[in-house]
């Protein structure tokens, strides 16, 4: 018989969450679908939350406890599913969060021959509010085509709220530097839908609660030029060779869009002008015939602050010209 047949290991990775750990813990032992092993990976925790996994070991011989040095929460995952040998699939549940007690059994029978990956909508959760977020038109499945480009423009990247085959994953999966710590479960997602040709399958009904706060990496985070050419090498590192093209739109739309959120239509001098950031996204406009505003041309490819600061004011005259326009019909 085999025994990891629809065995679900749950890897949550633990560090700075003693607030909220014993509720994360709780909701996985809560689960309708008790075939499951939860691996809590202590990421070299310095309060007490690895001591709280460790009481809860005690009291459940589903739950196996891993302690190791600060690694960063990629190798803390990667940790994780090799603990989860055993089992046919893996789930990913941050430690601050939570699932809903029927969770694991929806994710399970949507599971069949046809399908390697399962993903659900969400709860955001702040402080007493929630919302559903990651909503996906009411489709029930999606390729992994669509699946990809909707991971390179930051949409459902999250590495929880989906449950995984386990013969996906392979020694790239988590093959990043400890350096990318923003889309890093980005780059893992696009690996893992490359390893498999099956479409995706979403659960339209919210069964994760995601809490944000102050104390989390995305709340603390500022991109950089440099951070974004480092993530841009490693975005392509995880697309097939030959389907590169394919992303291209996407692949260039969210570079531009982080070049504008940062000054680089706004500021004569922005600090990403000149980078390797901002050669080679010029580079990929000019190589795809990548299609952009008369006044964003001229800023993208004039780095001269005076000149730029001229275009900056043109831009501004041209807008209430088309304003008084529009009014005088």
């Amino acid at each position: 018989m085999d025994t990891s047949k629809g065995l679900i290991g749950v890897i949550v990775p633990v560090y700075k969450v003693e607030k909220y750990i014993a509720e994360c813990i709780e909701s996985i032992l809560a689960q309708t679908y008790t075939n499951f092993r939860l691996i809590l990976v202590d990421d070299g925790t310095p309060d007490n939350a690895g001591k709280i996994c460790d009481e809860y070991a005690k009291k459940d011989p589903r739950i196996t406890v891993i302690h190791q040095k600060n690694a960063g929460v990629t190798r803390a995952r990667a940790r994780g599913v090799e603990e989860a040998d055993g089992c046919e699939f893996v789930m990913f549940v941050d430690s601050d969060d939570k699932l809903l007690p029927n969770a694991l059994e929806e994710f399970h029978n949507l599971m069949d021959e046809s399908t390697d990956i399962v993903m659900c909508t969400s709860y955001y959760t702040d402080t007493e509010n929630y919302t559903a977020i990651d909503s996906y038109d009411d489709s029930k499945r999606i390729n992994t085509s669509t699946f990809v480009k909707r991971l390179i423009c930051i949409k459902g990247g999250m590495p929880w709220g989906k449950l995984f085959r386990k013969r996906l994953f392979n020694e790239k999966t988590f093959n990043v530097p400890r350096e990318i710590i923003f889309g890093e479960d980005i780059l893992m997602n696009i690996r893992l839908a490359f390893s498999s040709a099956k479409d995706i399958k979403i659960i339209l009904n919210p069964l994760y609660f995601y809490r944000q706060h102050s104390e989390s990496v995305c709340s603390n985070f500022r991109h950089t030029a440099e951070y974004e050419e480092l993530y841009r090498i490693h975005l392509l590192d995880s697309i097939p060779q030959y389907r590169i093209d394919e992303f291209s739109h996407e692949y260039i739309s969210i570079r531009l869009f982080f070049w504008r959120v940062y000054g680089g239509n706004n500021l004569p001098s922005p600090k990403w002008s000149n980078t390797c950031f901002h050669t080679q996204l010029k580079s990929d406009i000019k190589k795809y015939n990548f299609k952009i505003g008369y006044f964003e041309k001229l800023l993208l490819y004039n780095t001269n602050v005076i000149a730029r600061a001229l275009i900056i004011f043109c831009r501004k005259i041209y807008s209430i010209y088309k304003i008084t326009k529009q009014i005088s019909k």
